[in-house]
């Protein structure tokens, strides 16, 4: 974390702090940390999610307890980062909280109801929220990416799958582009 924070210096004071978003007294201890430093909070982008550690199965052979903690990570913990940094939101007068959804709510994603139920409950509260929070001229939003293909190990995805999920992204690769 260390080296993140440092490669982020130039942009302006960096204060790096481990969380687990599904922790409430985690979360609570980043508010601390970042109100007391900054004495506001001017965004959030809640983007922490399980996905790329899930193994692709029917829904009823999901166990409860992976369930469980994708949830407690992919919906609880916006909630709980959130609402531990309120004041800070309060404070600037003019925050932006962007929730990260995805567009498997809509188009539905076999082998992936839990993760496909967290995004639709995260667009759901963000809708929620931002009724909640716009008289405190406090935004929320979410942001729904389609398939995104990145350096993470997907076991899941075939070199098929990967290659296709290229071809729809709206910015080639580095390795497609030509000029």
């Amino acid at each position: 974390m260390a080296a993140l924070a440092e490669s982020l210096s130039h942009t302006g004071k960096v204060l790096p702090v481990e969380v687990d978003v599904s922790s409430s007294s985690s979360c609570t201890e980043l508010a601390r940390k970042a109100i007391g430093d900054y004495g506001r909070v001017d965004g959030l982008i809640n983007n922490a999610a399980i996905f790329s550690t899930i193994t692709m199965r029917p829904f009823w052979e999901i166990p409860e307890a992976e369930w469980d903690t994708l949830m407690a990570v992919n919906v609880k913990g916006p909630w709980l980062l959130t609402s531990a940094l309120l004041d800070g939101f309060k404070a600037s007068g003019k925050a932006s909280i962007v929730n990260i959804g995805s567009d498997a709510v809509q188009l539905g994603r076999t082998g992936y109801t839990h993760y496909v139920a967290s995004k639709g409950a995260v667009a759901g509260m963000s809708y929620a929220m931002a009724k909640e929070l716009g008289h405190w001229n406090i935004r929320v939003n979410t942001l729904s990416p389609g398939p995104v293909y990145t350096e993470v190990d997907r076991g899941t995805v075939t070199p098929e799958q990967k290659e296709a999920m290229l071809a729809r992204q709206a910015l080639p690769g580095q390795q497609d582009r030509t000029t």
